[in-house]
């Protein structure tokens, strides 16, 4: 027995399959409840009602649209899944959001590592380690992109307020943790490439 319903919810139910009476209308455009009444439900051969918010009121069987909507569940459910492929999803505020940041990101890092390509592996990781530096200080794109190798890179650290007044013993442990971090970022190009 097939089963064919009308949910105030704006739902259509046929058997298993689940629609909303947006799509079904385009579907069955002659199909309407009548005045006053919020849904249906039809059990083929068990009961046939249309209801208000309180009340179900019996209505003829067998229900012959009804029959029809449930012989034709197959071809509706076909056509449905054709409507939602077709449907472009719309991406969400924190999708967005996401895609923003990658792209800042993305040119954020093709600001960092341009006119590198052609250079060793040890002077790209120094020039990006203190290209890095250099946007973070809010330097010019003309003296981020002066830095091009390990000298350039050591001579604008080295250049910096914070490496002038450190002492000799706290500039050769600076130098040591710029050398880390160079040999991270040259580990880090190494995977990416």
């Amino acid at each position: 027995m097939g089963y064919f319903q009308h949910h105030p919810d704006g739902i259509i139910v046929i058997d298993a399959l689940k629609i909303p009476l947006a799509f079904w209308l385009t579907q069955e455009a002659a199909y309407t409840l009548p005045e006053g009444y919020r849904g249906r439900i039809y059990e083929q051969g068990i009961r046939h009602v249309l209801y208000t918010a309180n009340t179900a009121f019996p209505q003829p069987m067998p229900y012959a649209e009804g029959d029809t909507y449930i012989a034709n569940s197959a071809t509706y459910a076909a056509a449905y899944q054709q409507y939602l492929a077709a449907q472009e999803p719309v991406p969400t505020a924190e999708e967005i959001a996401a895609a923003a940041r990658q792209s800042e990101t993305r040119n954020q890092f093709a600001q960092l590592t341009a006119g590198l390509s052609g250079l060793s592996t040890q002077d790209r990781s120094y020039a990006i380690l203190a290209r890095i530096m250099a946007f973070k200080d809010g330097a010019t794109t003309q003296t981020i992109l002066a830095i091009t190798n390990r000298a350039t890179a050591v001579a604008y650290v080295q250049s910096k307020a914070e490496w002038t007044n450190l002492t000799a013993a706290a500039k050769a442990w600076e130098g040591d943790l710029l050398e880390t971090l160079a040999g991270i970022v040259q580990v880090m190009l190494l995977v990416l490439e």
